[in-house]
């Protein structure tokens, strides 16, 4: 499968079908292998592939500041575009086709992301509007086919081939196709073989070198998460003591109005009742002789003789 990503010096090889032939975690081990200061080379020619592998590798270059030159021979097609659109400069073979097309899913909400991505990729690598990029995008899956003078104008590429720069490719890459086609069986599978091992210990040094850069990330992660832990018991203890406050003041509520309650009602019971007041004597005095008591006539007589007696003595 590897064997479609060949490299000899600063030079990288993309062909075949992206995401089978071609593997995204392979090709991102083998750009970050080459020093920061190095030109690298990556020579284009195929038709497409996954998109996710594409927007991989697309991130991945972006994430890392990598630059390299992208050259298209014979066919830059759907994904493909997308690694091309993370070069740096990117050239194109006077005879060589441009292929662009909407995402392909089953899945709208799928290809309605898909589309997004690759809108927004294609207006940053060419400064085209969106209205614009849809006219050439609306045959859907049936893509638009650009020849190179057309993807040059339109901003997907920045210009031609030299013709000693697709030359010195062409023979290159020829030198090892016929390498491989000249091999026997035995030594084109021990090929394959080395390259599986290859390619698996590059994917392990590749996630072994971002766990490392993780790592840090992950600590500051856990501080942030301990400290975020402890300011919400600092929040829920509040918020709790504010709750069993609460309680005890409807609490407190709740019997001062029953007390009310129940005033109210001894008030109204008492309202209820008439008062009955018995009149036994008549306040205005009447013209008719009052009968007077036993008791009242002996005091009377008693209160009369004192006053005669009084007057004697005088």
């Amino acid at each position: 499968m590897n064997e479609f990503i060949v490299s000899n010096n600063t030079d990288l090889f993309v062909t075949g079908e992206i995401g089978y032939d071609f593997q995204a975690e392979y090709f991102m081990q083998q750009l970050n292998s080459f020093p920061k200061e190095e030109v690298i080379n990556v020579h284009i020619y195929s038709g497409g592939g996954s998109l996710f592998d594409a927007l991989a590798v697309y991130d991945f270059v972006k994430l890392k500041g990598i630059k390299f030159n992208a050259y298209i021979s014979g066919l830059s097609g759907s994904a493909a575009t997308i690694i091309g659109a993370a070069a740096e400069k990117t050239y194109i073979g006077a005879n060589s086709l441009y292929f662009i097309h909407r995402a392909i899913s089953e899945n709208e909400s799928l290809k309605a992301l898909g589309d997004e991505r690759i809108m927004s990729i294609y207006q940053n690598l060419t400064g085209l509007t969106k209205p614009n990029l849809k006219k050439l995008l609306d045959n859907g899956d049936n893509g638009q086919f650009l020849s190179s003078k057309q993807a040059i104008e339109l901003g997907f590429v920045g210009s031609e081939f030299k013709e000693e720069q697709l030359a010195a490719s062409i023979d290159f890459y020829k030198q090892v196709n016929n390498k491989i086609n000249n091999m026997t069986d035995e030594n084109l599978n021990e090929l394959k073989s080395g390259i599986v091992t290859e390619v698996i210990n590059s994917v392990k040094d590749f996630f072994n070198k971002k766990e490392k850069e993780v790592s840090k990330e992950a600590l500051e992660e856990s501080v942030s998460n301990e400290v975020k832990a402890e300011l919400d018991k600092v929040v829920n203890s509040y918020e709790d003591e504010k709750k069993a406050k609460q309680v005890e003041v409807d609490a407190e509520k709740l019997e001062l109005q029953n007390k009310i309650d129940s005033i109210e009602k001894e008030l109204n019971e008492l309202k209820g009742v008439e008062t009955k007041v018995e009149a036994n004597i008549d306040p205005v005095p009447s013209a008719e002789p009052i009968e007077r008591s036993e008791g009242e006539m002996i005091l009377s007589n008693i209160l009369s003789n004192a006053t005669q007696l009084d007057k004697l003595i005088k």
